[in-house]
């Protein structure tokens, strides 16, 4: 018969559990101490009594900071749950000022958002609420609902086809990917092609590219388009960052398949040439993902409200629009 053993509450310091929450999300003794009020001897101390009561090492040095081990992740899972139900249900319902919030928010994607909308965005909060700080971290697809179970994100674009499951969201707008390559391109000359236009298949077949991928080209939303459109291009480069995708073009002989909204924003300062693909690379709808927990957060919510009028207002639809013809709606 399997005995299954318990932790008493009644015989565990409470307020250790805020130590353990400031040590995942800062990583660093120094750091979590400053978050919530106490000296590095005390968070040391702390830390030892939670090693002891829960019987693992929990946070392991790595340079400057504490990596969290197995078992601390999967308590932080509850624990970061648990601490935003408290704070929400602890917080006095005072009218919401977004002038008087002080907090930071991390929001993760890919290098898309970071160059288009982040700076955008970090303009309009700047002027609503000056106490918020924003902090951007690269995409990494396979952590994501991770990394927003321990409350590390706490908001995330992607794609609705590579968004984890289980997570809230709102859609934001949609993309198609087109190709970009430099005005004097050789493939191009004699050939009377204009801005937009359907790029000959012969052309396309002819062309080394350059496309986003994470993992050096074993995967990535471009490729998995390029293979769902029966197409073995040549793939030449490939890059963890869309923007370096673009420049990448700019710099030679090399064609980037890039989303049409990246395109036209680049084009100019690249010296490039936007046309659509000469076969369907269907549609790309892109979205903000959160935890189910911050649905009705006050904060969280006035932020995806600031999120979703800002692109309405940079039309992002509208390169969509300039495009989509050439896809199955």
């Amino acid at each position: 018969m399997c005995t299954i053993y318990t932790m008493n509450l009644n015989a565990l310091d409470l307020n250790l559990i805020r130590v353990f929450d400031a040590l995942l999300k800062e990583r660093n003794v120094t750091r979590a101490g400053r978050r919530i009020g106490l000296s590095q001897p005390a968070v040391s101390s702390a830390l030892g009594r939670l090693r002891s009561a829960l019987n693992d090492p929990l946070f392991l040095r790595n340079g400057g900071n504490m990596e969290p081990t197995a078992k601390a992740i999967e308590v932080g899972t509850y624990v970061q749950s648990a601490m935003t139900s408290l704070e929400q249900g602890l917080s006095p319902r005072l009218p919401f000022d977004p002038a008087t919030i002080k907090r930071k928010f991390n929001l993760l994607g890919a290098d898309f958002f970071s160059v288009l909308f982040m700076p955008a965005l970090s303009a309009r909060i700047a002027s609503k609420a000056p106490g918020i700080k924003l902090g951007f971290l690269d995409n990494a697809r396979s952590d994501v609902a991770q990394l927003q179970q321990n409350g590390l994100v706490d908001l995330a674009f992607e794609e609705h086809a590579y968004a984890s499951e289980g997570l809230s969201h709102e859609a934001l707008f949609r993309s198609v990917f087109v190709v970009a390559l430099r005005k004097t391109h050789p493939v191009l000359d004699g050939r009377s092609l204009a801005w937009g236009d359907t790029l000959p298949a012969d052309i396309f077949a002819a062309l080394d590219l350059a496309v986003y991928s994470q993992d050096a080209g074993e995967s990535g939303c471009v490729l998995d388009v390029l293979g769902r459109a029966r197409q073995r291009p040549r793939i030449a480069l490939a890059l963890p960052h869309f923007h370096a995708v673009a420049i990448a073009a700019s710099a030679g002989d090399l064609a980037s398949i890039i989303p049409c909204q990246l395109a036209e924003a680049m084009a100019e300062r690249l010296d490039l040439i936007v046309f659509r693909p000469p076969f369907d690379l269907g549609i790309q709808q892109l979205g903000m993902y959160w935890h189910p927990r911050l649905d009705k957060q006050a904060e969280h919510v006035w932020l995806r409200k600031q999120i979703s009028e800002l692109i309405k207002e940079m039309a992002f639809d509208r390169s969509f629009d300039r495009y989509r013809d050439q896809t199955k709606c």
